[in-house]
Order: C-alpha cells, then sequence, then structure tokens
C-alpha cells in the first residue's frame, strides 16, 4: 500500500477535457519517494476514478521503480440509472497485513440493489469477512401496511458497532448506502467505503447476522427497521429504526421521525429501549421544532444494578442526580421562532423510578424588538418519593420587560413562586413586586420536618404488601394434583437432584444452615427508621416425624447458599436523619444488593451396607482368555471348569419358600410396605395379600426349580 499517511498533499480540482485531477501528494517512506495523484476520467457518462495511484522510485542502489494504487472505482449515472462499484485497500488494523473493503449499486425506477463487503487477514493467518446489502423498490403487502425493501447480512470474525441513539438517524445502515442525504453517494463509492470503516470491523471470535425491513404504514407513515445479532465474547441483540409521519403528504403541517434503538447485552446484563425525535421533526410551520426523547431501561444478572428499572419520557427532574446506568434523555418539547421578535420554548419530562416518580415542564416566551423586550416565564416541577412518602412541588411564573433608554435600562417584572412540601405540608409563596421587591409568605411546617416513620402494622401492610416467606421447588420435583378437597399433596421428590429456592420479602443479614448458628451483617429499613438490625433466615430440615432433630446441614453435605438481588434504597436504604434539613433529592443507584433467600440442594445418594461390596465395574467388563498357543492363537484351551458343577435338585424352590416365611423376613416386609405407602409410591398390586401370603407363592413365580450348586 502507498504511504498516504506520510503524503503532503495539495488540492487542485481543475479538469482537462475528460481528465479530472482532484489532488496530488508526494511522500516518503520505505527508503522510497513517492509520487501520489487523485484522479478520474469521464467518457459518455462513465467516470473512473482512482485513490493513491502514483509512483515510488527506491533511493537504493538499484533505483527500483514500483507502482501503487489505493482505490479504484467505476459509475455510471444517467437518469433513469444509476450504476456503480468501488474497491478500497485501507489501513489495516493492529494485528492485521490487509483490508480490503468493495462496494456495488444498481438503481432504477423499479429496483435499487446495494452491497458492501469488507475482506481481512491477520497476522497469524485469520481472515475477517462481512457483506452486507439492500433491495429497494418493493411493494409486498397491502396498502395499509407495504414493505418497500429489505436488507441483511452477516460477518464472521467481524463485528458491527451499535450506535448510540443520538447516532441511529446517520447510521449507515439504517440511512442507507443509496441515501445521498445520509451517505456520501454522491462523492463516490470510495468515500461510501471510507464512511464505512467505522461501521463493520473485524474481530477475531465474533461473527453477526443482520436482517432489516423498510415498510409504509396507512401511506404516511415510513420506517425502517434492522435487527443485529452480534455473538463471541459478548452476546448482543440490537433493533435500530426510525420511523417517521406527516400529514398531510402534500405540503405537511406535520412531520415527525423517531430514532428507536432497543438493546440487550449479556455482559452488561443491560435490556433498555429508547427513542427521540430526529432534526427534521416540527409542528405547524418547518422553525417549530419538536425535540427530545424517551426511554425505558433495566438491569438483570450479571449486572450490578439487577432489578433497577427506569422510564423516562424528556428526562429528570432539576434536583434529580442521574445514576450513571442511566439513560441521559433530552428534554421533551417544541422551540418555535415565531418571527424576528417572537420566540417560544416549551419542554416537559416525566419519570418512574423504583423509589420515585417526578413531573414538570417549563414554558418561556421572549420579545425582542430594538429597546424593549418582554417575557413570560412559567415553570412547574413536582417530585415524590415513597417509603416514606414525601413530596416537593415547586411552581412559578413570571412576566417582565425592560426598555433600553439610552441612558440606562427601565426593567420590572411581576410573578410569583410557589413551594410546597410534605408531609407535614408546609411552603412559601414569594411575590415578585416591581420596586417593592420580594415579599415571603410562608405556612405550614417548616421544610427542615422529617417525614413521619411507619409503624410494623403500617409497614407490613405498604412497602411489604403483606409478603410472606415463599418455599419454591426448582428441579428434581414433579408438582402433585390437589387432591379431592384442593389441598395440595406433599412434594415427591427425586433422592437426586433435588433443589429448592427460598425468598424472603424483607431482606436478611444473617443465615443459619446449622441448629443455633448464623452469620451477618446488619439490614437497614429507611421507613421504620431502622439502622443495622438483624434479620435471620434459618433454614430447618426435620425427618418424616415432627419429633426427629434438625439435620445439620453441613455435616449432612447439603448446599445452602444465600442468593441475592437488587431491593429499592427507599425502602431498604440508610434511614433518613432527623438532622434539621430537608430529605435528600434521589441520588446514585436506586437499588442495593441484598440477601433475599436460599437455595437447597439435596446431596447425592450414597451407598450403604452390603452394597458397599459391589465390584468395580471395570473389574466386570471383561473376561480373560488364555490360549494354548500363545497370545495369538484362535483356540481357547479347552479345560475343566474349576469349581460347584450345578443341577436341579428338586428342592431349591421349597427352601426359598422356607426362608420366605421366616418370622423376620415377614416383619422386615411389612416394615417395607408401610415405608412406601407413606411415600405414596406402594404398587398397586403389593395390595393384594399380606407378606404372610408371599412364600406360599413361589411355585406361581418360578416355574421350575432353579439351578443350585451340586456339592
Amino acid at each position: 500500500m502507498a504511504p498516504e499517511s506520510h503524503a503532503v498533499w495539495s488540492s487542485v480540482g481543475k479538469g482537462i477535457g475528460p481528465l479530472e485531477l482532484n489532488r496530488i501528494g508526494v511522500a516518503y517512506a520505505d527508503q522510497s519517494v513517492w509520487l501520489l495523484v487523485d484522479a478520474g476520467v469521464t467518457i459518455g457518462g462513465l467516470a473512473f476514478a482512482a485513490q493513491g495511484l502514483g509512483l515510488g522510485i527506491s533511493l537504493k542502489k538499484n533505483l527500483e521503480v514500483r507502482g501503487c494504487l489505493r482505490g479504484l472505482s467505476l459509475e455510471y449515472d444517467r437518469d433513469p440509472v444509476r450504476i456503480a462499484a468501488g474497491v478500497l485497500l485501507q489501513e489495516p488494523p493492529a494485528g492485521y497485513h490487509l483490508l480490503l473493503t468493495g462496494l456495488a449499486e444498481v438503481v432504477t425506477p423499479q429496483l435499487s440493489v446495494a452491497a458492501v463487503a469488507s475482506y481481512a487477514e491477520r497476522d497469524d493467518g485469520g481472515v475477517s469477512l462481512a457483506v452486507f446489502g439492500k433491495v429497494g423498490g418493493l411493494h409486498i403487502g397491502t396498502p395499509v401496511i407495504e414493505l418497500t425493501g429489505l436488507a441483511g447480512g452477516f460477518g464472521y470474525n467481524s463485528r458491527i458497532a451499535v450506535p448510540e441513539l443520538a447516532a441511529v438517524e446517520d447510521f449507515p445502515l439504517i440511512a442507507g448506502i443509496t441515501d445521498d442525504k445520509r451517505f456520501p453517494v454522491g462523492q463516490g463509492s470510495v468515500e461510501v467505503l471510507k464512511a464505512m470503516r467505522d461501521v463493520i470491523t473485524p474481530e477475531p471470535g465474533s461473527m453477526w447476522f443482520a436482517a432489516g425491513a423498510q415498510f409504509t404504514a396507512f401511506e404516511f407513515i415510513d420506517g425502517s427497521l434492522l435487527a443485529v445479532l452480534q455473538a463471541g465474547d459478548d452476546f448482543t441483540l440490537s433493533v435500530l429504526g426510525i420511523v417517521g409521519a406527516q400529514f398531510p403528504k402534500k405540503h405537511p403541517y406535520a412531520k415527525a421521525a423517531l430514532e428507536l434503538r432497543a438493546v440487550y447485552r449479556r455482559s452488561t446484563g443491560e435490556l433498555s429501549f429508547a427513542g427521540q425525535f430526529t432534526r427534521d421533526s416540527y409542528v405547524l410551520d418547518p422553525s417549530c421544532r419538536i425535540e427530545g426523547g424517551f426511554a425505558y431501561a433495566t438491569w438483570v444478572d450479571p449486572s450490578p444494578h439487577q432489578g433497577d428499572f427506569v422510564v423516562s419520557f424528556g428526562g429528570y427532574h432539576p434536583s434529580f442526580v442521574r445514576p450513571g446506568h442511566y439513560p441521559d434523555i433530552k428534554r421533551v418539547g417544541l422551540h418555535w421562532a415565531v418571527s424576528d421578535a417572537v420566540s417560544i420554548r416549551g419542554e416537559g419530562y416525566a419519570a418512574l423510578t423504583p423509589w420515585s416518580f417526578m413531573l414538570g415542564g417549563r414554558l418561556d416566551v421572549d420579545f425582542h424588538a430594538g429597546p424593549l423586550s418582554a417575557w413570560l416565564h412559567a415553570q412547574c416541577d413536582a417530585l415524590i418519593q415513597w417509603s416514606p412518602f414525601h413530596f416537593e412541588l415547586d411552581v412559578g411564573i413570571r412576566v417582565g420587560f425592560a426598555l433600553d433608554v439610552g441612558l440606562g435600562t427601565i426593567r420590572g417584572e411581576l410573578g410569583v413562586d410557589l413551594s410546597l412540601w410534605g408531609p407535614p405540608t408546609g411552603g412559601i409563596a414569594t411575590v415578585h413586586v416591581p420596586v417593592l421587591g420580594d415579599v415571603h409568605i410562608r405556612f405550614g411546617e417548616g421544610r427542615g420536618s422529617r417525614p413521619d416513620r411507619l409503624t410494623w402494622p403500617e409497614f407490613v401492610a405498604g412497602p411489604l404488601h403483606g409478603g410472606q416467606l415463599q418455599v419454591l421447588p426448582l428441579t428434581g420435583v414433579r408438582p402433585p394434583a390437589p387432591d379431592a378437597k384442593n389441598q395440595a399433596r406433599p412434594w415427591k421428590a427425586s433422592q437426586s437432584g433435588f433443589v429448592l429456592a427460598t425468598r424472603s420479602p424483607m431482606p436478611f443479614s444473617a443465615h443459619s444452615r446449622q441448629p443455633g448458628r448464623a452469620r451477618g451483617n446488619g439490614v437497614d429499613v429507611r421507613p421504620l427508621g431502622w439502622e443495622g438490625v438483624s434479620v435471620t433466615h434459618a433454614l430447618t430440615v426435620r425427618g418424616p416425624r415432627p419429633s426427629t432433630k434438625p439435620i445439620d446441614l453441613v455435616k449432612a453435605g447439603w448446599d445452602a447458599r444465600p442468593t441475592t438481588e437488587q431491593v429499592p434504597t427507599s425502602v431498604w436504604g440508610e434511614p433518613l436523619q432527623d438532622t434539621g434539613t430537608r430529605p435528600p433529592a434521589p441520588q446514585g443507584a436506586g437499588t442495593i444488593c441484598a440477601q433475599t433467600g436460599m437455595r437447597l440442594t439435596v446431596p447425592p445418594p450414597r451407598a450403604t451396607g452390603p452394597l458397599k461390596q459391589i465390584a468395580a465395574e471395570e473389574t466386570l467388563s471383561f473376561e480373560k482368555v488364555v490360549f494354548t498357543h500363545g497370545e495369538d492363537a484362535l483356540v481357547p484351551q479347552h479345560t475343566r471348569p474349576v469349581g460347584p458343577t450345578t443341577g436341579r435338585p428338586g428342592t431349591v424352590r421349597q427352601a426359598i419358600r422356607d426362608t420366605m416365611a421366616t418370622p423376620e423376613t415377614t416383619e422386615r416386609r411389612d416394615q417395607l410396605r408401610q415405608a412406601l405407602a407413606a411415600a405414596g409410591v406402594l404398587p398397586a398390586t403389593a395390595h393384594r395379600g399380606t407378606p404372610a401370603d408371599f412364600p406360599d407363592r413361589v411355585w406361581s413365580y418360578v416355574l421350575d426349580d432353579p439351578l443350585s450348586a451340586v456339592p
């Protein structure tokens, strides 16, 4: 590749007949002097263009002459047909020695097809490949919803850089590689490939698949959506799009388009959906711009913010300190330059988090004409927190003017601001009067009063919602059907692989797996004003009889470990202290990690008694054969078997019957029947007869006398 990064360029931009010289450059690299040009030639609507075309002369003794070419494009553009193709050899990233990109495009009145591709080679021999294409001009569907285009692609050892919400509108794979307004197609295929460099990049071990569509709905809604699945060291599923509408279609009074972005990322546990108005959205008049956006986000395992969530339209309360993992959303509103003298700006917001709700807006009307200025400013901000309940409301309106009289400015303003808070309820009203200044009127309780704390019954009925401890089987159990009285029967659990989980409505500071033993830290309960209280979650397992002593789970080998989840700080955060100051505005994380349950796994069964004497499988899996003529002989040695011989003396069944009829055997069989019946697994056929009847049935079960050893 020619050393363009070391070149000094000079723009030319002149043509001689069909030849056009864009720029010329010189460079020195690898002990060679290079002369480079970007030039093109156009003949009858067919244009050829070259980038980085040049010659290099080595300054070594042999004065070797070398050529180079970085990019080449071919374009034909005569209405109504456009055909373009190009290849570009780009500077490879670290660890790669080759990066080649290409583009092809065909546009006709009925159909358009465009595709880009990327190929890279690593220094260790690995390759990267990516292809993405779009087809437009389709008419599939009904007048209500019509599919107008399709898109798709894949990448091997490659990745797509998913844009942030504000960049979706200009994202090449959404905006379209044939849209001059969003993408530099008009500057040539080579410029398109340069723009794609940061969109599709090589990345070892990663793969991606993309599929998208363009559509129209109800004849005035246009949309473009693209889904991208990426897998490798991380798993990411993204949906990007733009959906817009204008009404009416001709000479519209309103035009609005939304950038959309939905993302699930496994490594961070992020699940979010957001949107915002594009730059060219307006109502009533193109000068009346609408702006702002919305977002919903939540976090799942393995995120440290698991359980937290936020829903926002237009952002947050002015005193809200946005946590770093919350999306940053612009205010929803409009900005209208009505004339050179009058401008109107309005905005609003609403947001919900695990511990608060906020709502507000602002309206500014300004007038400027020569030395005279006038204004109207109104605002409202409301914030509600719960557990404990607290609210803040700030409302204000001001009307004023200013007149420049040369020797000075005459200014006047009339307005009122009202602030309310509670409980306990209080507030202050401030009246702004020209000449007299501000007049403050206070009422109710002071702002430093702390909200009343809840009692335990109020806390159980409120934040706890009357919740109770839950015990849930996870694996190794088959849920039983209710009996005739609609009462659930005991679980039928497997002796191996049975796992159950507990969940407490209240976090706990300590857990106990052994009788009388617990460990852990304290729990804070904000609504009750408790700090560092001890809450113990004890697991007790007993045998089938109530009188059985509790099992020591540690000694018995049961795997019992606590489980955690994110809980709201409004309930389980540090109590608000009575320090004579207002309750703090929401800030930081809205949730904290706390222990809320246990996961219990039954140990696998262990062999006891005579079962321990069973021979290992490998000792029973083969039998050594002795050959008469060495290991290679095929005929085994015929020798008389060693040991007792077998026969049918005719007394074996009688011996079995006598053994089964002993009192000890009858008692053990009766105990076995009782245990199986208590567990609900006694076979139906076992109800026929009693253990004393079994010995006499030997002749029915065993039709012939079994073989036995003959002395």
